[in-house]
Parts: C-alpha cells; structure tokens; sequence
C-alpha cells in the first residue's frame, strides 16, 4: 500500500486528534469521579456518563457472514 505525503500528514493529525480526545475524555472522567465522591448530583451525572460511553458495536448484518 502507498500513501501520498499528504495523505500521510493527514492520517497522522487524525490520529493525533483521537489521542487527544481520549485524554480529554479521561481527564473528564476522573474530575467527575473525584466530584461524584462530594455531591450526589454528580454521583448521578458520573452514573450517567458511564452509561453514555459504554456502548458495544455490532457488525453489520451480512459482512461477515460465511458462504455457503
């Protein structure tokens, strides 16, 4: 596989943006941690949180399935 130059300073910026954003995303997380430890409405907004990020992914029906 090749990859223009361009191409490639693009890949990396976009992976860079997603390891930023996965540290911001943590960062969040323990601040509301830390917070829910104090006030029962952020114990309730960290509850929610959690649940907002902990999503599953499913393949799409018929790219993977076996011939026969």
């Amino acid at each position: 596989m090749t990859m223009t130059l361009g191409r490639l300073y693009d890949e990396a910026a976009l992976v860079k943006e997603r390891v930023n954003n996965q540290i911001i995303t943590e960062a969040q997380l323990l601040q509301t941690a830390v917070h829910s430890i104090l006030a029962k409405e952020a114990r309730t907004q960290f509850q929610k949180l959690l649940k907002q990020l902990n999503v599953t992914s499913n393949p799409r029906s018929g790219l993977f399935d076996k011939e026969e």
